[in-house]
């Protein structure tokens, strides 16, 4: 007769099933729910264009540092490009001209 799962003792099956288990769900509950994203991807802003434009402007500018701007893009929406970030292996943020010598 083959091993059964369970035939270490309770204890040790419960851990064995229990702790897998409740970490898939701290997990899951991370995460947003599919009703949250599809809600974001529809979502549409009543307004000016370019005052909303602006405003998305600014935050971005305060928040990353901007590289390029194109308030009319090739697809009628503007296109902000913000400034890239180096980061190091541990999470540290690195000058740009130490980032050549970073490996991924």
């Amino acid at each position: 007769m083959a091993p059964h799962f369970f035939a270490y003792g309770s204890a040790m099956s419960f851990r064995l099933v229990a702790l897998p288990a409740a970490a898939a769900v701290m997990v899951a509950a991370c995460g947003p729910s599919s009703g949250q994203i599809r809600a974001a991807h529809e979502a549409r802003y009543q307004g000016d264009q370019f005052a909303i434009f602006d405003a998305s402007l600014e935050v971005a500018k305060a928040t990353y540092g901007i590289a390029d701007v194109d308030p009319m893009a090739a697809d009628g929406h503007g296109a902000i490009l913000t400034a890239g970030r180096w980061f190091g292996r541990t999470g540290e943020a690195r000058p740009k001209r130490l980032a050549s010598y970073a490996r991924p």
